[in-house]
């Protein structure tokens, strides 16, 4: 999602925020360390981090009606990321993969084309599912986002 690097509507570091969301309860009880800065802001629980974004968001409703705005879109193309991955990037990893043991396979003993194989699937896979585990999480962060403003309109704030 490159588009929220471009646009720091209303003060807010979405960057930071969606690194914050992504970390909630993972410094969970653990001594803080002098010195130390850290991407994201350390949160222990959810109720935390919704206490936070309410702190964050702009109390004027035309602009938390705004963020909702951009929220939507965001939350939008970090769905179709996800789905490109699964239709586009699998199939050309796999793609990559099968010319790649075709050409070894005639020149390469199966000795050193398995390991070097298991190897490759490895790294498609580990790329593969981080990106998708991070368009999901994405996603999730823009919903919560959009929950909590819905919140907050319901309650007529």
């Amino acid at each position: 999602m490159k588009r929220w690097k471009q646009i720091n509507a209303y003060n807010i570091d979405w960057k930071r925020e969606i690194l914050t969301y992504r970390n909630v309860g993972k410094d969970f009880n653990q001594p803080k360390k002098k010195g130390k800065i850290k991407k994201y802001i350390p949160l222990d629980t959810y109720s935390d981090w919704k206490a936070h974004i309410l702190d964050i968001l702009p109390k004027n409703k035309k602009d938390r009606d705004n963020i909702c705005h951009f929220l939507h879109a965001w939350q939008s193309e970090s769905e179709n990321i996800k789905e490109l991955i699964g239709l586009i990037l699998v199939p050309v990893y796999m793609g990559l993969f099968t010319v790649y043991w075709t050409l070894l396979s005639k020149k390469l003993s199966l000795f050193y084309l398995l390991p070097a194989s298991f190897i490759l699937l490895f790294i498609i896979t580990y790329t593969v599912t981080k990106a998708y585990k991070e368009a999901i999480q994405e996603r999730n962060f823009y919903k919560e986002l959009i929950g909590i403003i819905d919140e907050i309109k319901e309650e007529g704030l």
